[in-house]
């Protein structure tokens, strides 16, 4: 069995917003604009920050590396 702890609690509002709690935003280091991954697994849902993703001008075009 595994063991969980509670840090915190959101709760829902309309449109299906969430705030994440203070808590939660300072151990994810979670600042405006930062994506979130939502990751299923078999004992529930992670919730881990997505890494930031490095673009590059090529010529005209912007591409993601």
């Amino acid at each position: 069995m595994s063991s969980k702890t509670i840090i915190a609690v959101a709760k829902m509002y309309g449109k299906g917003r969430v705030q994440f709690p203070k808590e939660v935003r300072e151990i994810l280091n979670l600042k405006d604009g930062d994506k979130i991954y939502f990751i299923h697994h078999e004992l529930g849902i992670i919730v881990e920050k997505a890494p930031k993703l490095k673009r590059e001008k090529m010529g005209r075009y912007t591409v993601t590396v």
